[in-house]
């Protein structure tokens, strides 16, 4: 509507169009948006109340990958942030749990290796890495 079209930030979205990140959505192999899954995990994985108490438990998630990038090397998890915080550290504490299960999630559906995950703040108008610690599945086990 013409509402809406009103309401949109050009210069966000513009920034967004000339970002690096977009340049390695147009050169990659493959591209998914918005990804649903669903994925189960220990409850020990979860930082709740309940994984305290039963983490032995298995929980199902269900959940959509924002963005999806498949490069010659390996997938790329990008998930997309509104958030109004000018500190990257902030954003990137917030969602790191979110992006870890994510990377395991993907790396389970699709069998092959998660190099990168990025968050993509429209406020900031960057990517923030994330440097996500090795886990047990990330050497095969």
């Amino acid at each position: 509507t013409v509402e809406e079209a009103a309401s949109l930030n050009r210069k966000k979205i513009r920034a967004f169009y000339k970002s690096s990140l977009y340049q390695r959505m147009i050169r990659c192999v493959k591209v998914l948006r918005e990804y649903p899954f669903l994925y189960e995990i220990p409850a020990s994985e979860l930082k709740t109340e309940a994984g305290d108490a039963v983490p032995d438990e298995k929980i199902l998630l269900q959940g959509i990958a924002d963005c999806l990038l498949f490069e010659e090397d390996g997938l790329v998890i990008v998930d997309y942030k509104t958030d109004y915080v000018e500190d990257e550290n902030i954003l990137a504490a917030r969602y790191y749990d979110q992006l870890r299960i994510y990377r395991d999630v993907m790396r389970a559906a699709f069998q092959i290796p998660v190099k990168e995950c990025l968050l993509y703040s429209l406020h900031l108008e960057r990517e923030i890495p994330i440097m996500l610690q090795d886990s047990k599945n990330e050497k095969g086990d």
